[in-house]
């Protein structure tokens, strides 16, 4: 337990969690949670691993962040 409290607090720091083959075999997918942590709305991008290199994967995530920053001013 103490390696996922880790893991959270890592999330909860960088503002989105990865999953890299960890559910499924050959599938690369990133979520984040809107509203400055508090679960009011969650958005995720999820996709084939051999389609996504490392450079797709840093600009999905600056994405994805930009989005749910604004989904999230929206709503305020």
């Amino acid at each position: 337990t103490r390696a996922l409290i880790k893991h959270l607090d890592e999330v909860r720091e960088q503002g989105f969690a990865v999953s890299d083959e960890e559910r499924d075999e050959g599938v690369w997918g990133i979520g984040t949670v809107g509203e400055g942590g508090r679960c009011r709305f969650v958005l995720s991008v999820v996709g084939p691993k051999f389609r996504i290199d490392a450079s797709r994967r840093r600009e999905i995530i600056e994405t994805l962040l930009e989005a749910a920053a604004g989904i999230s001013s929206q709503l305020s």
